[in-house]
């Protein structure tokens, strides 16, 4: 059996909303895997970084799972890092929206 996804883990760390049998099964698998145990027991600031496909699906509205959606809300509130970056990201895309409406390829 694979790990469980980052944003799964940092929704548990965070106790997030989950259903009954995410939690079970998520609960589970932490009792098996060491390693996913030790990700939860991580500060917000200790856990990876959003990646730049992710920052680019948050700004686009394409993350729709709410509970991805809150772990990469919350990621946000404790890493200045990724905060920044999202501040960036959201710059690139609004200048890729507009040039796409201007029809500005250049």
């Amino acid at each position: 059996m694979g790990h469980i996804a980052v944003h799964d883990l940092e929704r548990y760390r965070l106790g997030l909303v989950m259903d009954e049998g995410e939690l079970a099964k998520i609960g589970e698998h932490l009792l098996a895997c060491p390693e996913c145990a030790e990700c939860t027991q991580k500060a917000p600031t200790q856990t990876e970084h959003i990646g730049d496909h992710d920052l680019e699906r948050y700004h686009l509205g394409m993350v729709v799972d709410e509970g991805e959606l809150a772990a990469i809300e919350e990621h946000f509130l404790a890493c200045p890092e990724c905060a920044g970056r999202a501040e960036e990201a959201a710059r690139c895309v609004d200048e890729m929206r507009v040039r796409l409406v201007l029809g500005d390829f250049a």
